[in-house]
């Protein structure tokens, strides 16, 4: 059973690789906000694995809730099946007939016979020429390691300390964390819509700041020392709702700013060095705590500050990361991102507008 959740583990990298396909189809003026629809879907479906383990496992068992949790890979065949490759890869592997069926598809269209603004054939990149861009790599590292350790290590934490602080039973917990989800849908999309507005790095920047100060206040009401205990799940809330929202803008960062030949490798890097938070957000919380347990370590009152402290210093990474050396794409044609990236002219401002 390890060995199986571990090729899951290998499948949810495909989130990076179907934000590329829905970037390398929409338009500049768009790509936010389809971007947050993708990650508010993504949201609905931990919001179903969370109502799964509330309400079906106790009735039906974790085997046959199992079962039906494999059930959406359908979609993801169905998906395959019938979305064709984007016009930008297929051009960059030399098959610009195919290129056009795709944009037609993308159009509704029976055929496409205009010009493709779409890159030359290049040769064969590898993984590793993503290290020719710096500021891509570093940013993209610093914004993923630090939210994914944040987010995950209040996910990890907070319902068995809403338990203890709240006073309400472990279901209760789960209840509230389902209610969590749901406002964070919301936050999501409104992210996504925000960095179509006013930019991705203002709005990546500022979610996080907000996530760290709730982050480092919840920690502080947990032992009533900024807020009474019994308001716990007030600035617990704010830290996951923009922490969440914080989602929809690092899967579009950590995806648009690479050159088109190379925004697989590069986007699958930056889920990879989230991966890693995902691990650091347990083990640092099993370190303050001293707990044996680097998985799951046992959520105590007594180290809710310094554990706080901990994630809300992870977020504040990731925010001044992104205000201080994120690359701003907001409007502009993924062309054009191509172009600077080679070191061609600057973007032209009719770019915001294709």
């Amino acid at each position: 059973m390890a060995v199986l959740r571990t090729v899951i583990g290998f499948a949810t990298a495909g989130y990076f690789v179907q934000v590329s396909l829905v970037h390398e189809f929409m338009p500049p003026r768009r790509r936010g906000m389809l971007t947050g629809v993708v990650s508010a879907i993504t949201t609905g479906g931990l919001l179903l694995g969370s109502f799964s383990g509330a309400y079906l496992i106790p009735g039906i068992g974790w085997r046959w809730t199992f079962a039906l949790g494999a059930l959406p890979a359908l979609v993801a065949l169905a998906g395959a099946a019938f979305i064709p490759e984007s016009a930008r890869w297929l051009s960059l592997h030399g098959k610009p007939e195919a290129a056009r069926k795709s944009v037609a598809w993308a159009l509704g269209e029976a055929r496409f016979d205009g010009e493709l603004d779409v890159p030359p054939p290049s040769p064969h990149d590898r993984w590793r020429h993503i290290f020719a861009f710096p500021r891509q790599v570093v940013t993209s590292t610093l914004v993923n390691l630090g939210l994914m350790t944040g987010y995950y290590g209040i996910v990890l934490w907070a319902p068995m300390l809403l338990a203890q602080v709240q006073l309400i039973s472990s279901g209760d917990a789960a209840k509230v964390m389902i209610a969590f989800s749901v406002a964070g849908i919301g936050s999501r999309l409104l992210a996504a819509r925000l960095a179509d507005r006013v930019g991705r790095r203002r709005t990546g920047g500022y979610f996080a700041l907000a996530a760290a100060v709730a982050t480092l206040l919840a920690g502080l009401t947990g032992n009533g020392i900024f807020l009474p205990a019994s308001l716990f799940w007030l600035p617990l809330l704010v830290a996951f709702v923009f922490a969440d929202g914080g989602f929809s803008v690092c899967a579009l960062y950590s995806t648009e700013i690479w050159p088109s030949r190379l925004r697989g490798s590069g986007s699958g890097y930056a889920g990879l060095t989230g991966s890693v938070g995902k691990i650091l957000g347990p083990v640092g919380l099993a370190v303050i705590v001293g707990s044996g347990n680097i998985v799951s370590p046992a959520a105590t009152t007594s180290a809710v500050v310094p554990a706080f402290s901990f994630l809300a210093v992870c977020l504040l990474v990731c925010g001044v990361t992104y205000l201080s050396l994120g690359v701003e794409a907001r409007g502009r044609s993924l062309e054009s991102i191509d172009r600077s990236l080679a070191g061609e002219s600057a973007p032209r401002l009719e770019d915001a507008h294709e």
